[in-house]
């Protein structure tokens, strides 16, 4: 008789690993160290002037805390077999929160002269890997073995 429902198996990391996982490792490498600078370090990021569209939303500890939420959520995707629909819900908060800040780093550079393309190149590369981690997605649910 075959169970019904998803069953999570944890991933092998012995051998070969899946490529798809690679992207979603490194969304969560770069966004954990995101985070840590955020809440161990906010006042560098508090005094500096290109984050001051995203200050004026949330304090930046708050930020770190959403950018660790995030990674955590990456770290289960990639260490866990799970429903499709998980790693949809992954990509999109991750695109919410790298969105919002893409578009407060262009919003910036558009409107200040003094400020330069940097943090929106380096914004839009962190987006362009996560477009790729979920177009890696596997195109149907993994059901558990019989």
């Amino acid at each position: 008789m075959e169970p019904e429902g998803h069953v999570v198996k944890w991933r092998n990391f012995r051998g070969r690993i899946d490529p798809a996982v690679w992207p979603g490792a490194l969304i969560c490498v770069t966004y954990t160290l995101y985070s840590l600078g955020m809440i161990l370090q906010p006042s560098r990021f508090s005094a500096t002037p290109a984050y001051g569209n995203l200050t004026q939303v949330l304090d930046i500890e708050v930020w770190g805390i959403a950018y660790l939420l995030v990674a955590g959520l990456f770290a289960i995707y990639v260490a866990a077999v799970t429903q499709r629909m998980f790693g949809v819900i992954v990509h999109i908060l991750g695109l919410i929160v790298t969105g919002y800040w893409l578009m407060a780093f262009i919003i910036r550079w558009l409107t200040d002269d003094a400020t330069t393309v940097v943090n929106v190149a380096s914004w839009l590369v962190l987006t362009l890997l996560l477009a790729r981690s979920a177009a890696l997605l596997p195109a149907a649910t993994v059901r558990g073995d019989p």
